[in-house]
């Protein structure tokens, strides 16, 4: 049972004698008697006993107190003391009202206690003021408490230490009741310091810093030392019992608990008496778990070293460790509930590990596991003070060092921003700058060249200052959050740079710098992947320093596009494959918490012969791109020619000159073919769904997702009824618009003859609205019959006999005779595929041999064989050695179109054809798609057209409209339900003789385009033999 519980009659003076703190039903301390406080009564410390309740004589009174020393010595002129200057704050003493006794003056009452009553006194002797305590009214006849009085002022007058109060004097009153007189301290205690802080009082927030009170501390715990060196355990240490003075004194108050350790054959004993087993002492939120459970033999100075540490929990979180509202939860909490660390208990607090440890330990369940003294606790505090003051001294330099650097580094950024601008100007002079120009301008221009030259000498000198200056300050502050997170700027800037230069090795040098100085922890990043073309297979291989040359252990992350996918912060490397696409690899930096979005573009493996015999038609693409970028607007420009002129080839070779470029580029390609001729905006639709990464079978909700994580920025808005056009458009624009302000944009369309009415329309209304941003919109296509009126067209025509004698040479990489280089030019027409074709064939075919240093033909050729030489003939030649059911397959493939699913054939010719798939993929006449316009389904296209025309020419038009209409069945049954799968459908119900089936379907793709055009338009299908548009007048 608590005191608070227990009527006070039922307590032994002893008890009543250790009266000082406890917690009242509030759950908050209430100071108890000290010298000097100005107090209510308190509620007793907690004092749990069986021992029956004493009684005896009281103190004898025959005598009074000793008159003054100027009384004594018959010297009245010694009355007046010696006269010093009062301090700041001090308690004035009021003489006038003070009562006399003997050499002291009693003045007002300032607190009373369980047991005793204080006031302020005058000795008169020594002319200071002192503390008076002595028994409370009702107490004064209880020998017990008599007993408990005159030990506590005989133990604490003994304790002679700086930091514990110093006893005076020790007395009688008139009536006989003792005194003892000490040193009388100021108002504050610990307990009021810790409140003020826990209640963010500024002042005490700036006074009160963490060093100041670990100074307290070391008194509190020298004194606690010294104690028990004497052999006393003060029992009931807490703030409230530590008085702060107006300089910095620290006093040790209420030694009325105290137990003397037994020594010399003596027992122990407080309060004047024996000790009694089984008594619980001590104030419940600062007892060890030993005094918790009564275990008096137990008490030692461990006990105290755990009250130490439950005062240095409460500086370093200004709050008790449990909240516990009474006594018995207190005791219960204690005993059972583990201490709660500070940095859990404040986490804003910021409670540094060190003490953490220290604090923990000092108050650990078992004794043994305690400091086994006070001054082994403050040891370790002092320890750390110690290293603070080494940390203080090493970051003021690092604060010196950290300014100097900071000044580096925006020099180096300025230099860079300069660098920078003549960077551009010197690019400008190569797009502008011609070899007739005057000698001024061109010295001009080489001047600007040398001066970007010397600019990036100063910029690398200064980069080297920047950072081995912020090297300096993580020498002296090793977690200097503000030099690693400019370390980790500067690293990023070369980066950048490097990426920008496509200089892989520097990127993942600075980018690993970088996440090096970052310490976010091991939240995971994601990596999202786009290839084009799409449905690339992509592995991500992690890159290691273990020497090996090839990545090993990949891990495949599916076709691209590849959704968000969780990494840990790392370097990996990423590789795209795709079926007669050279492999691609890139590498990236995942950092903690950071997307990484990639854009792999693959080149075919043809790529790989150089592009000599257009190399006017490339440098021309080159420099409408060029000027786009200087000139800061939009442009255009048309490459029209027959099949296997090269404008794949044109294409390819530009978008890996663009990866070569020093600046980012945003790039979007889209095909479209003859399907796409009547399916709305169909071009918008495949750049937003490839630059958002939309996968096909992508639920919607998943489409709109991506679209938004794609387009943070945009807007969201409703389409109203009717057309909404013009809407969507603007939006496109905003999108692109947006897109331009952070890098130059390439669109490149390929098969721009079969655009949709839609899609012509938005082009020309960007050419308008997007006439400022560097936008370069490629159109590939047989000819301009859509009258998209580009800024510049660029015809291809056959090639003539030079130039397809360099191709010839460079295909074959050795001297050519020049029978062989009359016979290719002579049969390919100056059409470059049907020259690269040929000259395959004949090679694989063993007509053309290397005969020791010149390609020649085979003797066992015939001449007349090559008479009658034709890409159509040696495809027949191809075709006649394959299977019977290749050819079969073949044929029902060329009823599809340009590109075909297996699914298709085998619904058409009812059997497997995966061996027959296998053989025309190894003989070249087929090869796979490189993204499934199906999920799921096989996809592969005619590695050439003309075997395709050749083999649908060669069918019977029964079969032919058979095979049509067995194509539209399969997909309606397996194709998705979009636009341009019932666009394709409609058209092998058309050739298949089934036109009133096709005709709902037409109906359908009508009535969407409707919701875009006005009802007055020119109908949907009359496109594209009609070529007025339905939303711009001034549209042919």
């Amino acid at each position: 049972m608590a005191a608070d519980e227990k009527d006070r009659g039922d307590r032994t003076p002893a008890a009543n004698a250790a009266l000082a703190v406890t917690r009242d039903g509030s759950g908050q301390t209430r100071p108890g008697i000290g010298a000097g406080r100005s107090r209510r009564r308190a509620a007793p410390t907690t004092v749990l006993s069986d021992a029956p309740r004493t009684r005896g004589g009281r103190i004898s009174t025959t005598t009074g107190p000793s008159a003054t020393l100027a009384e004594r010595i018959g010297m009245p002129t010694l009355k007046t003391p010696v006269a010093l200057l009062s301090l700041p704050g001090e308690r004035p003493f009021d003489s006038t009202r003070a009562k006399e006794l003997g050499h002291l003056l009693l003045g007002d009452v300032l607190g009373e206690g369980g047991m005793g009553l204080v006031q302020a006194a005058r000795d008169v002797d020594l002319g200071r003021n002192v503390a008076l305590k002595s028994l409370r009214q009702d107490l004064r006849e209880d020998e017990g408490y008599v007993r408990a009085l005159v030990f506590e002022a005989r133990l604490t007058g003994q304790l002679e230490h700086p930091n514990i109060v110093p006893v005076h004097d020790i007395g009688a009153l008139a009536d006989g009741t003792p005194y003892y007189t000490m040193k009388l301290v100021g108002d504050l205690s610990l307990r009021d310091v810790i409140q003020q802080l826990r209640d963010a009082q500024p002042l005490a927030r700036r006074t009160y810093t963490l060093p100041r009170l670990l100074q307290y501390f070391r008194g509190i715990c020298m004194a606690v030392e010294y104690a028990h060196a004497r052999g006393v355990i003060h029992r009931d240490l807490k703030p409230d019992n530590v008085l702060i003075g107006e300089y910095g004194e620290v006093q040790i108050m209420d030694w009325g608990v105290a137990r003397v350790l037994p020594h010399d054959g003596r027992p122990s004993y407080f309060a004047g008496r024996v000790e009694e087993p089984g008594v619980i002492i001590g104030t419940p939120h600062y007892m060890s778990p030993e005094q918790a459970r009564g275990d008096t033999r137990l008490v030692d100075a461990r006990s105290d070293v755990f009250a130490l540490g439950v005062i240095l929990y409460q500086l370093l979180t200004y709050t008790l460790p449990y909240d516990a509202a009474t006594t018995s939860e207190q005791l219960d909490a204690l005993l059972a509930v583990p201490v709660p660390r500070p940095s859990l208990r404040a986490p804003e607090r910021d409670v540094p590990a060190e003490l953490e440890r220290i604090c923990m330990r000092a108050m650990a369940f078992k004794r043994d596991d305690r400091y086994a003294s006070a001054r082994a606790l403050w040891d370790d505090i002092e320890a750390f003070l110690e290293g603070n003051k080494e940390a203080e001294r090493l970051a003021e330099l690092a604060r010196k060092q950290a300014k100097v650097s900071a000044a580096a580094a925006a020099r180096y950024y300025r230099i860079s921003d300069e660098l920078a601008a003549l960077e551009e100007e010197v690019r400008r002079d190569e797009l502008t700058l011609g070899h007739l120009d005057g000698r001024p301008a061109r010295k001009a221009a080489w001047q600007r060249q040398l001066r970007a030259d010397h600019q990036r000498l100063i910029e690398a000198h200064a980069f080297a200052e920047a950072v081995s200056g912020y090297q300096q300050v993580l020498a002296y502050q090793p977690q200097h959050g503000g030099a690693r997170e400019a370390l980790a700027a500067l690293y990023r800037s070369c980066a950048h740079r490097a990426r920008q230069r496509g200089d892989d090795a520097g990127f993942v040098l600075y980018a690993d710098l970088e996440r090096a100085m970052l310490v976010r922890g091991d939240e995971p990043g994601t990596l999202s992947v786009r290839t084009y073309p799409e449905g690339a297979r992509v592995r991500l291989f992690e890159l290691e320093g273990d020497g090996d040359a090839e990545p090993h252990a990949p891990l495949d992350l599916a076709r691209a596009p590849v959704a968000p996918v969780p990494l840990q912060p790392g370097t990996y490397v990423v590789s795209a494959t795709l079926p007669t696409y050279r492999e691609s690899r890139r590498a990236i930096v995942i950092k903690p918490g950071e997307p990484e979005h990639l854009l792999i573009v693959l080149s075919p493996w043809d790529a790989s012969v150089p592009l000599v015999a257009r190399a006017d038609e490339l440098a021309a693409m080159k420099d409408a791109f060029n000027a786009c970028v200087a000139d800061a607007r939009l442009g255009s420009l048309m490459v029209c020619g027959a099949p296997g002129l090269g404008k794949s080839r044109l294409l390819s070779e530009f978008s890996d000159w663009l990866d070569e470029q020093p600046r980012l580029v945003v790039y979007g390609a889209v095909r479209s073919d003859p399907a796409h001729a009547h399916v709305p905006l169909h071009v918008a639709n495949e750049f937003i769904r490839h630059r958002a990464g939309v996968a096909r079978g992508d639920a919607p909700a998943t489409i709109l997702a991506k679209v938004r994580d794609a387009n943070p920025s945009a807007e969201e808005r409703a389409l109203p009824p009717g057309p909404y056009t013009h809407l969507v458009f603007e939006a496109i624009a905003d999108l692109l618009e947006r897109l331009g302000q952070r890098a130059p944009i390439v669109l490149a369309i390929r098969g721009a003859e079969h655009l949709d009415r839609l899609s012509r329309d938005l082009l020309y209304f960007l050419a308008v609205r997007l006439i400022d941003t560097p936008l370069l919109c490629l159109l590939f296509g047989r000819s301009d019959r859509l009258q998209l009126r580009p800024d510049q067209t660029i015809v291809l025509r056959p090639l003539d006999r030079e130039r397809m004698d360099r191709q010839i040479n460079l295909l074959l990489k050795a001297r050519v005779r020049l029978e062989v280089l009359d016979l290719l030019t002579t049969k390919s027409h100056g059409n470059t595929f049907l020259l690269s074709e040929l000259t395959r064939i004949l090679v694989s075919n063993g007509w053309l041999v290397l005969s020791g240093r010149e390609w020649t033909f085979a003797d066992a050729v015939a001449p007349e064989r090559l008479e009658d030489l034709e890409l159509r003939t040696l495809l027949g030649q191809d075709l006649e050695e394959a299977s019977a059911g290749a050819r079969e397959l073949l044929e029902a493939a060329s009823v599809c179109g340009g590109s075909f699913w297996i699914g298709q054939l085998e619904d058409a010719l009812c059997r497997p054809l995966r061996d027959e798939v296998l053989e025309l993929t190894d003989r070249e006449l087929i090869t796979p798609r490189p993204a499934s316009r199906l999920l799921g389904v096989a996809e592969y296209t005619f590695r050439h057209d003309t075997l395709r025309r050749m083999l649908y020419d060669l069918l019977e038009p029964g079969r032919r409209e058979a095979l049509h209409a067995g194509l539209a069945s399969w997909l309606e049954r397996h194709a998705e339900d979009d636009l341009t799968s019932l666009a394709l459908r409609a058209t092998h119900l058309r050739l298949g003789g089934r036109a009133a089936e096709a005709q709902p379907l037409h109906h359908r793709l009508a009535e969407v385009a409707a919701g875009w055009e006005p009802a007055d338009g020119p109908a949907w299908f009359d496109w594209p033999d009609q070529l007025q548009s339905a939303l711009f007048d001034d549209i042919a």
